[in-house]
Order: C-alpha cells, then sequence, then structure tokens
C-alpha cells in the first residue's frame, strides 16, 4: 500500500529536520517537507482504502461492496495488537503483520457508509467473540 521509498523519503526528511536549528528558515522550508510526505501518505491511504471498498471500473479486482450482499468485519484492538511485545512470529503470521498502517478504522467507517449506500448488509464481530474457532 505505502512503497518503501516514500517512506524511506519521510525518514531521511526527519533526519534532515532534526539536524536544522528550531525557528530557522531552513527548519521551517525542512518541516514543510515532511509535512508534504505526511500528507502524501495519508492521501494514498485513502485513495487505496476507497479502491478496496468501492471501484466503479467494471475489471478492478478489488471490489468489496459491489461484489458482496454481506460483510462481516471484526472489531479489531488494532492500537493493542501494536502494543504485543513478545518476539515476531514468522513472517506473514500474527498480529505484527497488522502494523500500524493498516487504516482498519478507516476501512471499516468507508465499508458502514457504502453499505448503507449501496443497500448491502454489513456485519460487526466483537473482537471477543471466538471467530478462529471453526463453529459448525
Amino acid at each position: 500500500m505505502i512503497h518503501r521509498v516514500v517512506l524511506n523519503k519521510l525518514r531521511l526528511a526527519g533526519k534532515s529536520l532534526t539536524r536544522k536549528t528550531k525557528g530557522s528558515n531552513n527548519y521551517q522550508k525542512a518541516r514543510l517537507k515532511v509535512t508534504r510526505i505526511h500528507a502524501k501518505i495519508k492521501d494514498s491511504r485513502l485513495d487505496y482504502t476507497h479502491k478496496l471498498t468501492y471501484v466503479a471500473n467494471l475489471t478492478a479486482p478489488l471490489q468489496l461492496i459491489r461484489e458482496n450482499q454481506t460483510i462481516v468485519v471484526e472489531d479489531l484492538a488494532v492500537k493493542n495488537m501494536v502494543k504485543n511485545h513478545n518476539p515476531p512470529p514468522p513472517p506473514g503470521r500474527g498480529a505484527r503483520g497488522v502494523g500500524s498502517n493498516a487504516n482498519w478504522g478507516e476501512l471499516v467507517r468507508q465499508l458502514e457508509y457504502k453499505a448503507d449506500w449501496y443497500g448491502r448488509e454489513l456485519i460487526k464481530i466483537d473482537r471477543y467473540f471466538p471467530s478462529s474457532r471453526a463453529l459448525f
């Protein structure tokens, strides 16, 4: 979703900002650069979330609202998942894969109003519901 290039630019711009004298014109220019990069990250996240929830293009692969009558989401505590200080699980498994860049709250918000717009059903499951178990 967010390219490593943009995150690397943010890291370098932040390092450059810390080396400037507070209050100087160069500090203000560096601060604006960091702000622009943060805005670009925010906008790309929002754009991706809109495309994921509903894409008007019929050939697009990410169309949750248009292709499904009922969507079920779990009410996750992402903030608590990020705080997990246990050793990291193998790649691709566990809570570390969620991270704070997941934009989960915005995704659920957009799913709620778009499901309402297009007459779809959105079910939010409680975070304590044992969804990992097979319930037959």
